[in-house]
């Protein structure tokens, strides 16, 4: 245990009888004073040891009472850290919470940081206290009413607490501590990913280790799979971590438990060699976080790109009891992180809906972003498959998995043919471009699918090209190139691919569904449509015909990502969570 250090200033104020001096009894005694004790000024000093460090806690209470409202701020001087009660059985003490308190600490300490905090939850569901708000047409203040206040008054966290049970008293000095050391310091951040190959999930990754990183954090990651020749560039600046010892299937099956237990291992292995983090940042498979939370103290953010058990068919009984062991697990643990994220309304609708314990969790939208400055640094490169005379190219990029539904952009060009003329036909090229993992069947599989049903089709080589992995280079090309880009999957939780082709200028023509609808403005900066081929082929054919004012819709595009989806929005957004 390390020597304490110096004395932390905590001051705690909110209206008479709200529970201040009792909390600060309880937590410092152990014990709960049975008698009201009125406060005028008194201190309190305590050791709190939180994540190997002992501080000297030293806790002022005030008195809330209009008499000692000239006498209250020479207390104030020196704080490092304000909390701020009031009771939740009290409408009054919440509503002073924007009507005075808050003011009269920006008056004298404008920087200090606060900490609101709701007291008495003991009696929330006690019926005799409830008798008494009930005659006044009053409920209690719930939890969501509490976290709105935090965050009207800025607060830098809301919390919780009851000084006769204890309950949620030792987390709010924990947080006091927490908030003073993460203004003192930049943290050390440790990122943990199933599969760091080529795909949204792995560019939002990638993305929010930068961010972090820029923003003078130390940054590094671990994985279970990580290869340099399929990865984005980006991630060769970081320490990457792989750790590789569990099977990805048993005999090609089980491969999401497998995967539950690889990320297991390596939450293991982080406790053990990257136990000094402050903050685990993991995403898609929440199985590892109880191994963080029980042998780790740092702070969990968990990033929920979509639920896992909304991914998968169960065509058999065995497959259903399989599936209901996982979802189980993917229930509960989803809620264990400190800050649970989303990518999207979207993708926040359908958690609630289906994780359960989650339904009523605050749930941070962090929308995935563009590191604009990648974009901007690639230089020109000429791409040799695409034929000299095309001049209406619809790039699709996607993984080659069956559920991306690229197949509509091949009956969509299949339809666009018939409307044609052969001269505007000669003319036009659809580039189906995505990432291809030898290890991985299904895009082996998709791959070949695709390439059949182009055959099947009749589709001449020239009008429809294939590309697998194509590099940041060549992929920033093609949006250059292109007249427009199509997004094919339905119900996508969110897609980075579309923000990308707009930051470029161009168009995007997808499915009227998920995160789509919030990314892609229509008829502005695109053409939500209906999923059939016929639909995306009439977009495709007024691209064809010039019906479409490129300039201005390349201007809306390029607006629209610097308002919503810009790289230092994503910073902020991210630097808030910790």
């Amino acid at each position: 245990m390390s020597q304490p250090s110096r004395q932390i200033k905590c001051v705690i104020v909110g209206d008479g009888t709200v529970g201040k001096t009792c909390m600060l009894i309880s937590y410092t005694t152990n014990s709960f004073p049975v008698e009201y004790v009125p406060t005028v000024f008194d201190n309190y000093s305590t050791q709190l040891t939180y994540d190997g460090n002992t501080v000297n806690l030293g806790l002022w209470d005030t008195a809330g009472q209009e008499d000692y409202d000239r006498l209250r701020p020479l207390s104030y001087p020196q704080t490092d850290v304000f909390v701020l009660c009031y009771s939740v059985m009290s409408r009054v003490s919440f509503d002073n919470v924007v009507n005075k308190w808050a003011p009269e600490i920006r008056l004298h300490c404008p920087e200090t940081p606060i900490i609101l905090v709701g007291t008495k939850i003991d009696l929330r569901d006690n019926p005799e206290a409830r008798k008494t708000l009930d005659t006044e047409n009053h409920l209690p203040i719930s939890k969501s009413q509490g976290q709105k206040m935090a965050n009207k008054i800025k607060a830098v966290a809301y919390l919780e607490c009851s000084a006769l049970t204890q309950q949620g008293l030792r987390q709010i000095f924990e947080e006091a501590y927490y908030i003073l050391k993460k203004n003192n310091k930049k943290m050390k951040i440790t990122f943990l990913h199933p599969d760091l190959g080529i795909g949204g999930a792995e560019r939002l990754i990638v993305d929010a280790a930068i961010a972090y990183k820029e923003n003078g954090h130390t940054v590094d990651i671990v994985t279970n799979h990580y290869s340099e020749d399929h990865c984005f560039e980006e991630t060769k600046q970081f320490k990457v971590t792989t750790i590789n010892i569990f099977p990805r299937s048993i005999f090609g099956r089980f491969v999401a438990l497998c995967a539950y237990i690889r990320m297991i291992i390596a939450a293991i292995w982080m406790c053990i060699f990257r136990r000094d983090s402050d903050i685990f940042f993991v995403d898609t498979v929440s199985a590892c976080l109880p191994i963080l939370k029980l042998f780790t103290t740092s702070r969990v953010i968990f990033y929920c790109h979509f639920p896992d058990q909304l991914l998968t068919k169960r065509e058999s009984f065995c497959k259903k009891m399989y599936r209901y062991f996982l979802d189980g697990i993917e229930g509960y643990t989803t809620g264990l992180g400190d800050v649970v994220c989303v990518n999207s309304k979207f993708t926040e609708s359908i958690v609630r809906e289906t994780l359960t314990p989650l339904k009523d969790r605050d749930l941070e939208i962090v929308y995935p972003s563009l590191n604009t400055k990648h974009f901007d640094k690639q230089e020109e490169c000429e791409i040799e498959i695409i034929p000299k005379n095309a001049e209406h190219i619809f790039v699709s990029i996607n993984r080659f998995e069956f559920k991306k539904n690229v197949e509509i952009a091949l009956m969509a060009l299949d339809c666009l043919k018939m409307e044609l003329t052969d001269d505007e036909l000669s003319k036009v090229c659809v580039i189906i471009a995505g990432g291809y993992d030898k290890l991985n069947k299904e895009n082996e599989e998709n791959y070949e699918y695709l390439r059949r049903l182009g055959k099947n089709l009749d589709i001449d080589s020239n009008n429809l090209i294939f590309m697998k992995n194509p590099t940041d280079q060549e992929k920033v090309q093609l949006l250059r190139m292109c007249k427009m880009l199509i997004y094919t999957p339905s119900n996508e939780h969110f897609g980075i691919v579309p923000v990308e082709a707009m930051y470029m200028g161009k168009g995007v023509i997808a499915m009227n569904s998920g995160g789509p609808k919030e990314t892609i403005k229509n008829e502005v900066t695109g053409f939500l449509v209906d999923e059939n081929p016929s639909a995306m082929a009439v977009i495709m054919k007024m691209v064809v015909r010039n019906q479409i004012d490129f300039k201005k819709m390349s201007i809306e595009c390029k607006t629209r990502v610097k308002n919503l989806f810009s790289f230092d929005l994503f910073k902020e957004r991210l630097e808030s969570l910790l």
